[in-house]
């Protein structure tokens, strides 16, 4: 199981250790900045607009996102939205089926930029199957 980050336009990959790690470090980092912004050298946080995001993929076949959005938080409400997502062989992702729900404003944001989201197409050799994975976005301050 890995998660992954997007910082700066950069998408980082990690494992479960290094996540629970960056979650701890991420809320102190955050809970300092809201108490005295100008002490902090921190630039462009607005963990408000952008969600960091886990996927797993059920079966063997990895497919790497190469259109990735990130959902926008303009509820400001914090939790989890989890969905199970369909993706077809051209890379297109087909249905969308919400697994753990929260906010239903986020919910349909979730839902909205994960259809604009493309992937890698199936290899040749590959049978042409749709396949499923789960992604949860994790919306915090």
């Amino acid at each position: 199981s890995s998660t992954k980050v997007r910082i700066e336009g950069t998408v980082i990959e990690f494992g479960e250790e290094v996540k629970n790690h960056f979650s701890k470090i991420e809320k102190m980092l955050f809970e300092a900045y809201a108490q005295n912004t100008n002490e902090l050298n921190i630039t462009n946080i607005d963990d408000s607009q952008s969600a960091p995001y886990e996927l797993k993929w059920e079966g063997n076949i990895q497919r790497d996102p190469l259109v990735q959005p990130l959902p926008q938080n303009t509820t400001n409400a914090e939790g989890v939205i989890s969905v199970r997502f369909q993706v077809k062989p051209d890379g297109s992702v087909g249905m969308i089926i919400p697994l753990k729900k929260m906010n239903e404003e986020l919910e349909k944001e979730v839902q909205r930029t994960l259809r604009s989201w493309q992937f890698s197409k199936l290899p040749s050799g590959t049978p042409q199957q749709a396949q499923w994975g789960t992604i949860t976005f994790r919306f915090v301050f």
